[in-house]
């Protein structure tokens, strides 16, 4: 017999297909004055993801954290939908705003990661680079990749340009750098130029799709190349 149906924080009743059953708990803490100073003085839960109290005490858990900033970052979700996401999945309220600070505690807490990812990239022989486009507050930015040898470090910027790659390298970085003809990145004069494959062959057969008579040959010395 299948057991009564799960509740969200409102008594409304969640449908039970849910991967995770969202737990509530109820974390009551200590709070007091040293007697020597006057300092006050509050405990902290180890379940507790902020020392939050009143009308903010309604913590979201570290389990569900992660699910916000990885439906976020890795899914591409806006903060209103991963919002409706936990609402109508986990019945769970989570707000716009947030899903924006649970992403920027993540952020803080792995910086010293990203760091080291930089680092790897900095040191790593071959760099294979590119960048597409982003948004920010729906503005166009650019999110920029670069693939070492050893990892792959990400980086969102206003511009394209190469200056983000630059302050990761220098300007004097050297090794293979591979990427898909950008003139920007010829600034790298230490580096061996090595232009994406397949940026090279679209673009010989754009031009032999237009050539006639003897400009054949070439994009197609190239494609055979």
């Amino acid at each position: 017999m299948p057991g009564p149906p799960h509740r969200d924080q409102r008594g409304r009743p969640v449908p039970d297909r849910d991967p995770r059953t969202p737990l509530i708990r109820k974390v009551r803490i200590h709070i007091g004055h040293c007697e020597s100073c006057g300092k006050r003085a509050q405990g902290r839960h180890p379940l507790q993801t902020s020392d939050a109290l009143g009308a903010a005490a309604s913590q979201v858990g570290p389990d569900a954290q992660t699910a916000a900033a990885v439906l976020r970052t890795q899914m591409g979700l806006s903060h209103g939908k991963v919002a409706a996401v936990f609402r109508t999945r986990f019945g769970i309220t989570l707000t716009r705003g947030a899903s924006a600070q649970i992403g920027l505690r993540a952020a803080a807490r792995l910086e010293p990661d990203y760091q080291r990812i930089l680092d790897h990239v900095r040191s790593s022989e071959p760099i294979a680079a590119d960048e597409t486009e982003w948004r920010i507050g729906g503005h166009t930015a650019w999110l920029h990749a670069w693939v070492g040898d050893r990892a792959t470090a990400y980086a969102i910027d206003s511009q394209r340009r190469a200056d983000a790659l630059e302050r990761v390298i220098g300007a004097d970085g050297s090794g293979v750098l591979s990427h898909d003809g950008f003139a920007s990145y010829e600034r790298f004069e230490g580096a061996i130029h090595q232009q994406c494959l397949a940026h090279v062959l679209r673009r010989a057969r754009e031009r032999l799709e237009r050539a006639t008579r003897g400009a054949v040959r070439f994009p197609r010395q190239v494609i055979a190349l």
